[in-house]
């Protein structure tokens, strides 16, 4: 399989699927989708690998925290990362 940040492209786009909410709402899992030709590709372990998340055992990217769009919150983190600190590079889309 191709580097990740080669996989995303000139445009990269990142589909976010909130997979669970714990009961105190503080703590989500995720689910991270990117279309690399033509096929649907689940990216949870290189974007946990990247942003240094932990995976539950489903696979799903966790994230601890409230208050704010959590999927906005990884994007964000996560094109920092890739792009030299350009936190808007990376775009999403919540399904």
């Amino acid at each position: 399989m191709a580097d990740f940040k080669t996989m995303l492209g000139s445009n990269p786009k990142l589909f976010i699927r909130l997979a669970s909410v714990s009961p105190s709402g503080t703590t989500r899992s995720f689910d991270c989708y990117i279309i690399h030709e033509n096929d649907i590709v689940n990216v949870n372990y290189e974007v946990s690998a990247y942003a240094s998340k932990r995976r539950n055992s489903n696979g799903s990217i966790v994230i601890k925290d409230c208050g704010m769009d959590m999927a906005f919150a990884l994007t964000y983190e996560l094109s920092r990362l890739l792009y030299d600190g350009d936190g808007y590079k990376l775009r999403h889309v919540t399904l």
